[in-house]
């Protein structure tokens, strides 16, 4: 406790101006962005926003078509599943699950 007192007590002391010295006040600039406002005004904002807007829509196509063709696939497997005995059904099951999983990772 003492020790940490000492310690203390020493970084204050080299904080403060010694005897002689001018305290001087160093003035710095302070720069401020507003990124909202430089990202609206600015080509290069533009260009990323046109582009991440592109991909956006083009990933929501490419999941649109997905899963209309996992609806489709679903269906057919649906209809399957009276004819089939059930532990072909179970695999073809397993397996559809599987793939609907492995593309949901793909498009995250």
């Amino acid at each position: 406790m003492r020790l940490s007192a000492i310690v203390i007590a020493i970084l204050i002391a080299l904080t403060l101006p010694s005897a002689g010295q001018e305290a001087r006040q160093l003035t710095t600039p302070v720069l401020t962005i507003d990124q909202d406002r430089l990202f609206e005004e600015t080509r290069l904002g533009a260009r990323a926003t046109a582009q991440v807007e592109a991909e956006a829509a083009a990933l929501a196509a490419e999941n649109r078509e997905i899963e209309t063709e996992l609806v489709e696939e679903e269906q057919a497997l649906t209809d399957q599943r009276a004819t089939l005995p059930p532990e072909e059904f179970r695999a073809l099951a397993d397996s559809f699950d599987a793939k609907v999983q492995r593309l949901r990772a793909e498009q995250d």
